[in-house]
């Protein structure tokens, strides 16, 4: 029988294995930490665009961001897009980026953008086909939305779909906003 400190031992080695690599410090300013938690440094992220040009997260710090993880096969995803379309239309004139980065397989870029014509999304959408986005930023499941703040930090952060008329979520973009002006 193995005993509870053997056993103690092994279970923190095993989770200990498991945390992300890069999940460390980075860059010149002190970041302790890089997640998606509220209050962390957002996570690294590279993408692509749909024409498959390059892109990355860090290349918009300095402005706030509003980041949502979706896929065309989500149906709550699907049920936020007019919400933040609305968003996009209201605090885009104030400095706000909604990014959509969709986990659509590979080779599925002529029906993701069939979609955004479709449900008239004029806000960006980068497309990372390898969901790297997913455990990047701990996302267990789509729609998951962060509000990254203009020094790179997760502000805000909700699984699920993103609600019209969300009062904390609006806060935090009036917030995130006047920060920095």
């Amino acid at each position: 029988m193995i005993g509870r400190t053997t056993m103690t031992l092994a279970l923190t080695a095993a989770l200990a294995a498991c945390a992300p690599a890069g999940d460390s410090a980075a860059g010149s300013e002190g970041e302790e930490r890089r997640s998606g938690q509220t209050g962390a440094f957002a996570p690294v992220l590279e993408s692509q665009t749909l024409d498959g040009k390059p892109v990355a997260l860090d290349s918009l710090r300095g402005t706030p961001v509003l980041l949502n993880i979706w896929a065309t096969w989500c149906h709550p995803c699907r049920d936020e897009i007019p919400v933040l379309q609305a968003l996009h239309e209201q605090y885009a004139p104030r400095g706000l980026r909604i990014v959509g980065v969709t986990i659509d397989d590979a080779g599925s870029e002529d029906d993701i953008q069939s979609f955004a014509k479709e449900f008239g999304m004029t806000y960006t959408v980068w497309h990372d086909p390898d969901q790297r986005v997913m455990p990047s930023f701990s996302v267990v499941g789509v729609p998951t939305t962060f509000l990254i703040g203009r020094d790179g930090r997760v502000i805000w952060r909700k699984t699920g779909e993103v609600k019209h008329g969300d009062p904390v979520l609006a806060a935090a973009l009036d917030s995130a906003l006047a920060m920095g002006n």
